[in-house]
């Protein structure tokens, strides 16, 4: 395991699969081999064997951390069904975390059965976000979270507010200035939106991860858009 996280970390995606595979071997019934392995498929684009991988430590051992990974896989395939289940059983098996509740209200966001559950969903992350923050208020990835959350909940104002207060924050992780774009591109601020996108491409955020998020699907079709990718990839 430790050869293949060393591989891993080096972005040597092939040679650590070759790896994790020779300790899912080992010890067919170790969890942390298949999540391992489960990492790696996703970064070699291989989504079935991933959620394959992820579905095998189900088997062995349920958890939902697990389940979360799983449903996060089904979600950017487009599988909205299937991911709601799997984040309701991420959520049965650890309900005291607000992105898995978050989670659970994107993807039954993104299901018309499912769309009024979304905002009891919802609802759960942001009360626990902001439990986080009454104890944390300078961290800006939960804040994020939370005008994700807002935003997707169609509470625009509250949702703005929030993306104020994170841009006021002198540090903006890459991973935080996607979520402010997302927040700018539902609330309508396409240039706003595109400007966070660009920050997040120059501090290092993956560009896989911008044209899997259903949210941007519009923005992905502006012109502005097509000319940031180009110059960031020069």
């Amino acid at each position: 395991m430790r050869l293949g996280a060393f591989l891993y970390r080096q972005g040597r995606y092939e040679e650590a699969l070759r790896a994790y595979d020779t300790s899912r071997q080992l010890a067919p019934d170790n969890t942390r081999a298949y999540a391992a392995l489960a990492a790696v498929y996703h970064q070699l684009d291989r989504t079935d064997d991933a959620a394959a991988a992820l579905q095998r430590s189900l088997e062995i051992a349920p958890d939902s951390i697990t389940y979360s990974n799983l449903g996060t896989l089904l979600y950017f395939e487009g599988r909205y069904t299937d991911a709601v289940s799997a984040f309701e059983r991420g959520v049965q098996l650890g309900a005291n975390s607000y992105l898995r509740w978050g989670n659970l209200g994107d993807a039954q966001r993104m299901v018309a059965s499912d769309r009024e559950k979304a905002h009891a969903s919802y609802a759960s992350a942001i009360q626990l976000v902001r439990a986080r923050l009454a104890a944390s208020p300078s961290d800006m990835e939960a804040r994020s979270s939370v005008a994700v959350y807002l935003i997707r909940d169609e509470r625009a104002t509250e949702a703005l507010k929030e993306l104020d207060a994170v841009l006021a924050d002198k540090v903006q992780t890459p991973s935080v200035l996607f979520n402010c774009a997302i927040v700018a591109e539902l609330a309508g601020q396409r240039a706003r939106a595109l400007d966070l996108l660009g920050r997040a491409l120059a501090g290092g955020y993956q560009l896989r991860e911008i044209t899997n998020e259903p949210d941007l699907v519009k923005l992905r079709a502006d012109p502005d858009y097509h000319r940031l990718i180009a110059r960031q990839e020069k």
